[in-house]
């Protein structure tokens, strides 16, 4: 009667045999002859694997294992999605040799990414629009998520989010400085979750004046802020009037923590008008406008008689601001407004 003999492989450990001892031993010598082939497989991560071959032959027998045509010198406990391929268990003694294959599946993901650039920074203008790309390999159901900055990205007219023949896509519409920040593509399937990052920078501006319209009283001081987002290094000027103007003892400038400001010391008539606030790096030039009025009193006299006024800083826009302070009659200080 033929030897018997079974061959056992474990995935996560060594390779194991058990002899069934022939029953004669007179028996002539016999090629080893593959009589159970293992079982082709598909496991979770972590799964311990191990593929049964049942064997006759003579003795004495050589086992082989092969994963993807490389011999399996080592055995390994815990599978892993890369433990995945075709195992060949090869069986030889004097006489011959036979062979059988299984396939092993570990459920698991992998993940790759690139951007319309090859660098882990990418940087684009204000304006552009952006698509990551991650290519997903796995066990079916796969349900890929986007973030930024560890905020979840909904699709939208901003956000087109897309996922199919293995490949997860985001694209981003009219880039803003805003959108800029870390980008996650995250997948998921009952293996587990796998993710990959990029990050993504904006250059541009955005610009916001935070008191668009000021009106101050003659004599006090006057301050325009104007918050600035955009990419460094950033140049701001001021214009008044479309006139550039000068930091000195009348104006002080100032650019910290993206607030631009602008302050005039002591309001005069001549400081009303319209003031610019432009930003400028690398990507362009960005631009508000404020516009100051300046309100003054003053007292005059004619013969015994007196009254105030208040102007408004525009040449003779003057205003009573009393009606009981109007003497009848009079031509010299023409007014105008309601009495």
């Amino acid at each position: 009667m033929q030897h018997l003999w079974k061959s056992l492989i474990l995935i996560a450990l060594t390779v194991a045999v058990t002899l069934a001892l022939p029953q004669t031993k007179q028996e002539l010598t016999k090629p080893p002859t593959i009589i159970e082939k293992p079982e082709s497989q598909d496991v979770i991560p972590g799964t311990r694997v191990k593929f049964n071959v049942l064997v006759s032959g003579t003795p004495p027998l050589t086992i082989k294992w092969f994963k993807d045509k490389k011999e399996v010198l080592s055995g390994l406990f815990f599978t892993k999605p890369s433990d995945s391929g075709q195992y060949t268990c090869k069986i030889t003694n004097d006489v011959g040799s036979d062979s059988c294959q299984a396939m092993l599946f570990v459920k698991g993901l992998f993940l790759d990414y690139s951007l319309i650039s090859s660098y882990k920074v990418s940087v684009v203008k204000s304006g552009q629009s952006v698509v990551f790309e991650c290519q997903v390999v796995g066990t079916p159901e796969i349900d890929t998520y986007w973030f930024r900055d560890g905020n979840e990205i909904s699709p939208g007219a901003k956000h087109k989010i897309t996922f199919g023949n293995s490949l997860a896509r985001l694209e981003i519409t009219d880039a803003d400085v805003k959108d800029s920040g870390v980008y996650y593509c995250e997948a998921r399937n009952e293996a587990g979750s796998e993710s990959c990052s990029m990050e993504l920078k904006v250059k541009g501006h955005s610009l916001k004046l935070t008191h668009p319209i000021i009106q101050q009283t003659e004599g006090h001081s006057v301050q325009f802020e104007c918050r600035v987002a955009g990419s460094s290094p950033m140049e701001i000027s001021w214009l008044k009037d479309g006139e550039p103007l000068r930091s000195d003892s009348e104006y002080t400038m100032t650019f910290d923590d993206n607030s631009a400001v602008l302050k005039i010391a002591k309001g005069e008539m001549r400081h009303s008008g319209e003031y610019t606030c432009v930003a400028t790096n690398s990507v362009g030039t960005a631009s508000c406008r404020a516009k100051l009025t300046l309100q003054g009193l003053f007292s005059c006299a004619c013969g015994s008689f007196s009254w105030r006024y208040r102007r408004t800083g525009m040449p003779r826009d003057w205003i009573i601001t009393n009606k009981s302070d109007l003497v009848k009659g009079s031509q010299r200080y023409p007014y105008r407004g309601q009495l």
